[in-house]
């Protein structure tokens, strides 16, 4: 019964994730949208596991049995959480989706017009703002130095990810 009830979690993880990041942002509108976001999916995935655990204790059973079954359950809902985080990062940071919606909502801009909405400082401003509202760096002086360490693990497990398996040139250790 435990199996089944983690199956039918992990189906509808989305769907738990979705209304209570929609219920977080109308709480929390001071956050950034990445932080809600995060929050959002991790207490949808600490739900989806409550429920999963709270079906082997209805049903009796033995730590040994359901150990896997949940923990299968937690790294599958950790995924679709981490995917879903994402996927809506994306949407609220890429630039070519910005982009999209400033050309839809003018009707139409020249080239100069994107380069003006488009500039180096801005980017790296707004960039920067998102990782000091992130705490993930602090400014002392005209200096920015690392606040938290979340961020810069998951750039160094993406980088060493990226050479290992030689994505790009710059890493490759083969000199190719």
């Amino acid at each position: 019964m435990t199996e089944q009830v983690c199956l039918i979690m992990l189906l509808l993880s989305p769907a738990v994730i979705i209304p209570v990041h929609i219920g977080m942002s109308r709480i929390w509108r001071e956050v950034t949208p990445q932080l809600v976001a995060a929050r959002a999916v991790g207490f949808s995935i600490a739900l989806v596991f409550v429920v999963a655990v709270a079906a082997a204790v209805q049903e009796n059973e033995t730590f040994g049995r359901v150990a896997p079954v949940l923990a299968y359950c937690l790294i599958v809902v950790s995924l679709i959480g981490y995917t879903y985080f994402h996927f809506f990062n994306m949407s609220e940071t890429a630039r070519r989706i910005r982009i999209l919606y400033e050309i839809h909502s003018a009707g139409s801009l020249a080239p100069r017009q994107l380069e003006q909405l488009y500039r180096y400082t801005d980017i790296t401003g707004a960039r920067l703002k998102r990782l000091l509202a992130l705490k993930q760096v602090k400014k002392e002086g005209d200096m920015y130095m690392l606040d938290g360490k979340l961020l810069f693990f998951v750039a160094v497990l993406v980088w060493r990810w990226r050479k290992i398996i030689a994505l790009d040139d710059r890493t490759r250790d083969d000199g190719q």
